[in-house]
């Protein structure tokens, strides 16, 4: 059954700032799906359609879907039915998140806005007793905004991982309106964060991370399976076995630049042995105006000061961010105007 996060309370919750805490929460019965936002995602005025069960997500955007496959939807009765992971890995175990799915998830969920605007936090659970593991992936979103911000959070464990080194990885196959290839970018955005995804072939849509305050994330941006094989597109010198197998950090590298492949990206924490911990990120859905490249258009897609635009084709090394080796053409959005060479 898919849910519509819509109640009755919805007028009265919107005079709540969404990064408060809910005053109260509207609990979903276990094995259901939740949409925020569910009339938009349709063209650039109506912001993101969010539609999220078992820790994985959807995203609509001009009428297409974000994330692998475009079709498919999340499943409230089958983990890894799309292809992005919330993931944490003990030193010495498989992952959980990927190898070893999640076993069961519960939600619950605060809407704003008439439904437009959400938090859910699903929270998952891998094996029980010795070998349980709890962590609760929170996706926000207010409207209209053109990205979601995620948490994911360790809130328990058996006693087989006490005092263990562990990671948290996310990662996803992105899709950028239909279309399974792109290039790929990473590095520092005029605002100063760092940003990593991937560009259309067209150069007019990018969906990538970005790094909040207060985190310390390395990423990737490439060929959509390096975190868990095909190491020959990824990392040739690893030798056996992928990054996360390998408890590894992600490389911080824009994998592939130069021509477009099966696109994907993704983020991991530093390694720790913090009993409870968590890390937030940011997920960008953003159209790009023509003359502004990847880094920019993140920028703007967050609402941030209009940056100035560079000609289309300037090189990359130029504005100092390693691992991409141009900068991308774009077409038509957001509040950005382009400005005139003087």
């Amino acid at each position: 059954m898919i849910k519509k996060i819509a109640t009755g309370a919805a007028a009265a919750l919107a005079s709540f700032a969404l990064v408060a805490t809910p005053a109260f929460a509207a609990v979903v019965d276990p094995g259901e799906v939740n949409i925020i936002n569910a009339d938009g995602g349709t063209n650039e005025d109506n912001g993101l359609k969010v539609t999220y069960a078992f820790g994985q997500l959807q995203i609509l955007m001009n009428n297409a879907g974000q994330l692998y496959d475009a079709e498919a939807l999340p499943l409230a009765d089958t983990y890894a039915n799309m292809s992005n992971y919330p993931i944490i890995k003990f030193e010495g175990f498989g992952d959980i998140g990927a190898e070893n799915n999640w076993d069961s998830f519960t939600s619950d969920a605060t809407v704003t806005d008439g439904g437009r605007s959400g938090v859910v936090v699903n929270h998952l659970t891998y094996g029980a007793d010795a070998s349980l593991v709890k962590v609760d992936v929170t996706v926000s979103y207010t409207y209209p905004n053109k990205y979601i911000s995620m948490t994911m959070a360790l809130v328990e464990t058996g006693s087989d991982y006490s005092g263990l080194p562990h990671k948290f990885y996310w990662y996803t196959d992105a899709m950028l309106t239909g279309q399974d290839a792109g290039f790929q970018f990473g590095g520092t955005s005029p605002e100063g964060a760092t940003v990593a995804g991937v560009v259309s072939e067209a150069g007019d849509q990018i969906e990538a991370f970005r790094q909040v305050a207060g985190q310390n994330l390395n990423w990737f941006s490439g060929y959509y399976d390096c975190p868990v094989g095909a190491t020959d597109e990824c990392s040739p010198t690893l030798g056996d076995g992928a990054w996360i197998e390998n408890f590894l950090d992600f490389p911080s590298v824009a994998y592939e630049s130069d021509a477009t492949v099966d696109n994907g990206f993704g983020i991991s924490s530093p390694s720790s042995t913090n009993a409870t911990e968590e890390i937030s990120f940011d997920l960008l859905f953003v159209s790009c105006l023509d003359g502004v490249n990847a880094l920019q258009c993140a920028d703007a897609g967050l609402g941030l000061a209009e940056p100035e635009l560079a000609e289309t084709g300037v090189n990359a090394s130029a504005f100092g961010f390693a691992g991409t080796a141009a900068l991308f053409a774009a077409a038509a959005v957001i509040a950005v105007r382009r400005r005139s060479n003087v």
